[in-house]
């Protein structure tokens, strides 16, 4: 079933895990991937709760910029092109659409703790790097108060995340998030609601099977106490 393509997908979770793999590879720890793709099963090691993305969004540092510009290069697969007026740039890679945001994702500064930190995760397509989930879901949070709403999708790869990091022996770090949320995300908030992205958040439990429920509200909830401390509507 995993490889089937979902209605409204150009593209099956095991071509997005091919691809996703290919460009890791080209500098290990220099591309890392953000966003929908932390949710995929594989990646996350946990169902997968929303629709699927359709691309590879990743940030690159300096070394893993000129490596995938080399590689393309030499290999004349495609192009990769600036995005005017986005900071990143995007390539076709076996006809799918991979963004590289560089230095800064929209205006959110790219810093080197933020590759050091990475994490490693084995799927059946490769090695993939990612993001640290706390960075992905902060990201997530600071798109939602740009655009004046937080999106349901992601509450729902918030959960996805979350539970899969459980799964695998780690913790979702509530004192990670209110550190990356601190980095000017929580200044240019304007909701008007106290902790109101963990809120929203957890209106998505009913996404999430009924076993799964009790492991994921302490979640929630520690994420609640660690953001009062600097949440300007508390």
């Amino acid at each position: 079933m995993a490889a089937e393509k979902a209605k409204g997908n150009n593209f099956s979770e095991h071509q997005i895990l091919r691809v996703a793999s290919k460009v890791c590879s080209i500098s290990p720890g220099d591309i890392l991937l953000i966003g929908g793709a932390l949710a995929l099963p594989e990646v996350a090691g946990y169902k997968r709760l929303r629709n699927r993305s359709d691309d590879v969004d990743c940030v690159v540092s300096d070394a893993g910029l000129e490596q995938i510009t080399e590689m393309l290069s030499l290999r004349r697969e495609c192009e990769i092109k600036p995005t005017k007026g986005e900071g990143c740039y995007f390539a076709q890679m076996d006809g799918m659409t991979v963004a590289f945001f560089h230095r800064d994702l929209r205006g959110y500064a790219l810093t080197p703790d933020m590759f050091e930190e990475s994490l490693i995760r084995k799927t059946t397509h490769g090695t993939v790097s990612i993001i640290r989930p706390e960075l992905n879901i902060a990201l997530k949070i600071r798109r939602g108060i740009s655009k004046g709403k937080i999106y349901g999708k992601d509450g729902k790869d918030f959960a996805t995340i979350a539970l899969g990091m459980e799964r695998q022996g780690e913790h979702f770090s509530a004192e990670r998030l209110r550190e990356y949320l601190a980095r000017g995300v929580c200044q240019i908030c304007n909701f008007g609601v106290p902790v109101h992205c963990m809120k929203t958040f957890e209106k998505y439990i009913m996404d999430i099977p009924k076993p799964d429920r009790a492991v994921f509200m302490p979640i929630v909830n520690e994420c609640k106490i660690s953001l009062e401390s600097q949440c300007s509507y508390s």
